[in-house]
């Protein structure tokens, strides 16, 4: 028992010397989990490393509402480990973070373990007929989140399914990856940080593409720390 409070303690030290936290190990463990494993889509899961010093905090849509209702000056990030556009350049808006010296952003997983029962966004689809209907609401906590940030938003556009000129035309929607400042409680900034060099979320990330979305990122921190 002694020995197990003891190397308990050493973790903890550890930790708090590297500046890690639990949520920073969950997020690196959470994607590299998924490394070179199969998709449903006849491709395999991109191989990524994840620096155990990542500056993303496990969060909710309730806690980020709340932080615009007290005018806080914050980034999330809407992703998941499943998603490959996600995955393609979270190494770099990692990178591009710590050399900002970027110690938080929010992170919101759009459907934990790839189940649409806990998908927390609205989704529409196609009826029998070929109408447009929702088929999945998003919680109260979404419809509220759309409110604050409609000015940096898309509009509802997802696996070819396209609102404009439904009656859901207007609709917003959170997709992933989607990087959203909120500064004082305003949201000013939305990145998806992609290059748009980058035509397929599997393809091999050249040099340019990597400058891309370096410059993407250093923009949006750079914002945010203004």
């Amino acid at each position: 028992m002694k020995k197990s409070i003891k190397y308990l303690l050493i973790i903890l030290t550890l930790l708090l010397l590297t500046g890690c936290s639990k949520d920073n190990l969950k997020f690196k463990e959470d994607y590299e989990s998924l490394n070179g494993k199969d998709t449903n889509y006849n491709t395999k899961y991109r191989t990524i490393t994840i620096d155990e010093n990542n500056p993303f905090i496990y969060s909710d849509l309730k806690q980020v509402n709340k932080l615009i209702e007290k005018k806080k000056t914050f980034i999330v990030y809407f992703g998941a480990n499943w998603c490959p556009w996600c995955r393609s350049m979270l190494p770099t808006a990692i990178q591009k973070a710590q050399e900002n010296n970027i110690k938080k952003i929010y992170y919101i997983d759009v459907r934990p373990d790839n189940d649409d029962k806990k998908e927390i966004r609205d989704v529409y689809d196609f009826d029998k007929n070929g109408k447009i209907y929702l088929s999945h609401k998003g919680s109260n906590e979404y419809h509220k989140f759309l409110k604050y940030a409609d000015n940096v938003l898309a509009d509802y556009n997802s696996h070819g399914v396209d609102v404009k000129g439904t009656e859901y035309e207007g609709t917003k929607r959170v997709g992933a990856p989607n990087f959203i400042l909120i500064k004082k409680g305003k949201a000013v900034k939305m990145e998806e940080g992609i290059s748009s060099k980058q035509t397929d979320p599997n393809m091999e990330l050249t040099d340019e593409i990597i400058k891309d979305m370096e410059k993407i990122f250093n923009n949006l921190y750079k914002e945010y720390l203004k």
